[in-house]
């Protein structure tokens, strides 16, 4: 199954499970516990610059454990 872009705000930093915070543009809830999905995330400003993060996860009760990164800056 595939899911449409979902873009979230996250408080979460670090390397651990991120918890899924206020949706940007179409929420989670259509997404069942226990599904692997891609994941992308950035961190940072235009004017600092960007921390970015590609990777495989499991979502599951609003948070989204990285199974896999792929790529990272940081």
């Amino acid at each position: 199954m595939l899911y449409n872009l979902k873009r979230c705000y996250t408080a979460t930093i670090g390397t651990g499970t991120l918890t899924i915070g206020a949706a940007i543009l179409n929420d989670f809830s259509d997404i069942p516990d226990g599904t692997t999905v891609s994941y992308s995330i950035m961190q940072g400003s235009l004017s600092a610059g960007f921390d970015a993060e590609v990777g495989r996860g499991t979502y599951s009760a609003g948070t989204l454990a990285r199974d896999t990164v792929l790529s990272s800056t940081s």
